[in-house]
């Protein structure tokens, strides 16, 4: 019995939840840094040039002239209905988030420009949630499914970043993260055949996972503004590393009642070659932005890795989208709006156990239909020694799994931030 509860945690890194022949896919979602991000869907490669440059292109951060210290709060909510030859169950979840904060300090030098930055965000949440019955006829048997399963967590950066201007109009930066979080997930199953459970390891069960994770993440970034109204921005992120603890515990009821059982296991979470290449330009007073995103397959880092053909670790994944910001009545008050797209990526990031050789690699057996769209807008107000920012974001996406049931996703991301400038 003890071993069944092992293999079944084996198959959660983020495949979170059983269904009758396969997995339901969580993706992680990256919410990145700042709120103008979320007004401009991400587009932010050739913009960063605020705090959230040490997130989303290091070299912005050259350009900054004032001191600036900044916190924020938002929340996230994810919707989620399930349709399994009809509509089967439809849940949600919210919950707020204090991100990001932190300060930028230009340094004096003679020429160009010089800044560092400490910061604090959280760029990466795992938060899910897939609640539904479902019943069915088999070979003559009435069959009846139960599935409750939530997820939260996020992936902490504790960054410290710097840029320098290199030459007129090119800034280069750094920034390196230590990363922390948690996660926490909780699933149960019911499975009958005509009011009977036939094993209840596999068909009557409560599971509950904890991770602790701390890893790192350094990425690199140029800025290059060749004309005044001209941006062109590059930003590589090297392939992060977040190990992490596990705690299991599965309920499991038998004739005298619910046993637990408790196992503690270890392993990381590794990502792969991530990079993005941004332009802007602006026609008085109107600021037009797009991004183009991607990520290398995992043999590029791991050749000697066995990596299945249907695997999305095989195959590069890209991203594009765009914004727009332009003044509303008056230049400080300012507005934005964009739209984004990404591929479907089950392996982000490749969860690999302690005991085990390499990551997990199989193709998760859902299909994206049509990829992860995003659309947001956003308010600003800049004065001189303080501004006030507004965002909000909506993604969504459709997974089918097991041949018949389909997931439709939407995921809610706002926050507001302050500024002060010193």
């Amino acid at each position: 019995m003890h071993k069944s509860i092992v293999h079944r945690s084996m198959l959660f890194p983020f495949l979170a939840a059983f269904t009758g022949t396969g997995l339901f896919a969580a993706p992680v979602h990256e919410l990145g840094m700042g709120i103008r991000s979320k007004g401009l869907s991400r587009s932010m490669t050739a913009l960063a040039s605020d705090q959230s440059a040490a997130y989303w292109n290091p070299g912005g951060l050259a350009f900054m002239k004032q001191r600036e210290l900044f916190a924020g709060i938002g929340y996230i909510g994810q919707t989620n209905e399930i349709d399994v030859d009809g509509p089967a169950g439809t849940d949600d979840i919210m919950r707020l988030r204090f991100s990001p904060a932190g300060i930028v300090l230009p340094v004096p030098v003679a020429r160009g420009g010089l800044a560092v930055s400490f910061t604090f965000c959280n760029p990466f949440v795992f938060d899910d949630i897939l609640t539904y019955s479902h019943s069915y006829r088999n070979g003559g048997g009435l069959v009846f499914t139960n599935r409750d399963f939530s997820t939260y967590g996020s992936l902490n950066y504790w960054t410290a970043a710097g840029a320098l201007q290199l030459a007129h109009g090119l800034g280069l930066g750094v920034s390196f993260s230590m990363i922390t979080g948690n996660e926490d997930t909780r699933f149960r199953f019911f499975r009958s055949v005509d009011g009977v459970v036939s094993d209840s390891i596999d068909n009557n069960f409560e599971d509950h996972y904890k991770r602790d994770y701390i890893g790192f993440d350094f990425r690199t970034g140029l800025l290059y503004r060749p004309l005044e109204n001209l941006r062109i921005g590059l930003r590589v992120a090297a392939p992060r590393v977040a190990n992490f603890d596990e705690s299991v515990k599965s309920f499991i009821p038998d004739k005298d009642g619910r046993v637990a059982f408790d196992y503690d296991t270890s392993g990381a979470l590794h990502s792969s070659l991530e990079g993005a290449l941004g332009g802007a330009y602006t026609i008085n007073p109107v600021t037009v932005a797009v991004d183009l995103r991607g990520r290398v397959p995992y043999q590029v880092l791991r050749p000697n890795d066995e990596i299945p053909d249907n695997s999305s670790a095989s195959t590069v994944k890209f991203g594009a989208g765009g914004g727009i910001e332009l003044p509303l009545v008056i230049e400080p008050l300012k507005i934005r709006a964009g739209y984004a797209f990404d591929e479907y990526d089950s392996h982000r990031f490749a969860v690999q156990y302690e005991d085990d050789d390499t990551p997990d690699w199989r193709a998760a057996p859902a299909t994206a239909d049509p990829d992860i769209n995003s659309i947001g807008v956003g308010i600003s107000f800049d004065a001189a020694e303080f501004g006030v920012d507004a965002g909000y974001n909506v993604r969504f996406w459709k997974l089918i799994t097991s041949g018949n049931v389909e997931e439709m996703h939407v995921l809610h991301d706002g926050a507001i931030s302050l500024q002060w400038r010193f």
